[in-house]
């Protein structure tokens, strides 16, 4: 946990957090040089389920007038994990209020239609430009037909007698 006054002891930390469950064990991080806390302790509760309980409910509360932050400690126990002044941790927008995500998705959505309008216009375009290219060749194939007349043309208007048609 986190965000703890720096008056916050031990004793206190095991008497919150014993309503969650049986406590393992509650070690106050202080400065080894003043003996001072520094404003986080770790709590170990004999029971998992007791542990996310605890997350879950004392997340966010008053202990010595100041909000705690409760998560569980990952930086020694996941390979994936990275810390939260790097984007980690609980971070993200389980923090946010409902209005600050409510406006993320608005935007996400907007740049989404955005992208799909654009991506539609490229598809048109291109679809504009095929049918030109097809016209073209079309009408080009007609003239190049119409000025050298096929073979087989050739063949059966010599074998017609003059005056047949």
């Amino acid at each position: 946990m986190g965000r703890l006054a720096y008056t916050t002891t031990e004793e206190r930390i095991k008497r919150e957090f014993e309503i969650f469950g049986a406590l393992d064990y509650v070690r106050l991080v202080r400065d080894p040089k003043t003996e001072k806390s520094r404003g986080y302790a770790f709590v170990t509760f004999m029971r998992e389920r007791d542990a996310n309980y605890a997350i879950q409910k004392a997340d966010g509360r008053k202990v010595d007038r100041k909000r705690i932050l409760v998560d569980r400690e990952m930086g020694r126990t996941s390979e994936r994990w990275f810390p939260r002044r790097l984007g980690g941790g609980k971070g993200g927008e389980s923090r946010r209020s409902d209005a600050d995500y409510i406006v993320k998705e608005v935007q996400r959505e907007l740049r989404r239609e955005q992208q799909d309008l654009e991506d539609l216009k490229i598809r048109e375009d291109m679809k504009a430009s095929d049918q030109i290219k097809s016209e073209q060749a079309h009408h080009s194939g007609a003239k190049h037909n119409a000025a050298h007349p096929s073979a087989a043309e050739d063949d059966a208007n010599e074998e017609r007698e003059p005056g047949e048609l």
